[in-house]
């Protein structure tokens, strides 16, 4: 699409989620409206450097929507987004966002409270009163969008925590980012009979960050379902390189019996936990053979949790088809993708390594 002016939106159909990509103001006011709530835009950040002449807002949007909500990916160029006192009494909507940095930062104001966010920090937005976001170069992030029913919280209690900077360091902000991400990156349409599973677990985990947000010294929130595979699935994913962690340390983890998760396991991953902790080893170690050509397969095994290289070796043939180092040769070697001369850096990370689909 051309670089200026105001460019109308297309379906990307590699990506079945909803894409856009507009440049100007107004366009990008007109999406972000879309997306969110009636918002109002400016170019300039209230306390950064003026725009050089000639400047216009880039921006993008990926969205998927399930039901009640809404996941979307937003990036782009440095802007300003304000939902108006106006604006709320005009056209109220009983919603509230959360979103978490995949890039970049910015400041939010709402209700007094101002806060200052890095890359994978998040916060919660009331839709409902006026409200102002500053992003900065950069800027690439997850927002789902829910009715203000859908959260167990009481009101007092919601607007009490809006404009709160969660740190990237919350296990359940990091569960949520995730299994957003997966949602938009899917490459397929979601069918009509998980429509609803996907929403619940997405609302599931958005009141268990609401109860971490209010209560941070408390016991982890209660999961069930889909939400609670989701969070084992981090847990793995953080600890799968301790070649000690079974799926009896992960039961107690999340204090359940080991019958109970494979049980869920069977029902909602179509395997078993033990399956999942042994294809992350094996994954990370491809990402590390391709990445370290020089690095011996042994101390790769090692790294990714396996103690005997033997059977590291057996399991990786049975995954890719091919022994480690067979598979490095034939296939293991990659090269860094460049951007063309002139061109503009992609407003939306790839989210490709989410989709669970592929």
């Amino acid at each position: 699409m051309s670089d200026s002016g105001a460019r109308a939106g297309r379906l990307d159909e590699a990506v079945p989620a909803r894409y856009l990509e507009v440049t100007g103001i107004e366009a990008w006011a007109d999406a972000c409206s879309r997306a969110y709530v009636p918002l109002a835009v400016d170019i300039a950040s209230p306390s950064g450097p003026q725009p050089a002449a000639g400047a216009q807002v880039r921006g993008a949007v990926r969205e998927r929507v399930l039901g009640t909500v809404g996941i979307t990916q937003i990036g782009s160029t440095p802007a300003t987004v304000t939902r108006t006192e106006r604006s709320v009494r005009s056209d109220p909507r009983e919603v509230f966002m959360f979103a978490v940095f995949l890039g970049g930062g910015g400041t939010t104001v709402q209700a007094g409270r101002i806060a200052r966010y890095g890359r994978r920090s998040g916060f919660l937005m009331d839709g409902d009163r006026p409200y102002s976001m500053r992003f900065e170069e950069g800027n690439d992030l997850l927002a789902l969008r829910l009715p203000r029913a859908r959260l167990a919280a009481a009101d007092r209690t919601l607007r009490g925590i809006t404009s709160t900077a969660v740190p990237g360091s919350c296990d359940t902000l990091n569960v949520l980012r995730r299994y957003l991400a997966g949602l938009v990156a899917m490459r397929r349409p979601v069918a009509a009979h998980e429509v609803a599973t996907h929403e619940e677990i997405a609302v599931e985990l958005a009141n268990a960050l609401v109860h971490e947000m209010v209560y941070p010294e408390r016991s982890m929130p209660a999961l069930s379902g889909g939400a609670l595979v989701a969070s084992v699935r981090w847990f793995i994913d953080q600890n799968y390189a301790d070649p000690g962690l079974s799926v009896d340390d992960i039961a107690r983890r999340f204090m359940i019996s080991r019958r109970y998760l494979e049980k869920l396991f069977a029902a909602i991953d179509d395997g078993a936990p033990a399956a999942y902790l042994r294809r992350q080893r094996l994954r990370r170690a491809a990402v590390r053979l391709a990445a370290y050509p020089q690095m011996k397969v042994e101390s790769i095994a090692r790294e990714v949790g396996f103690i005997d290289v033997n059977t590291f070796a057996r399991a990786f043939r049975r995954e890719f088809g091919a022994n480690p180092r067979v598979w490095r040769r034939d296939r293991g070697r990659t090269g860094a993708a460049l951007l063309p001369p002139g061109r503009a850096r992609p407003l939306l990370t790839s989210l490709d390594e989410f989709d669970w689909s592929a």
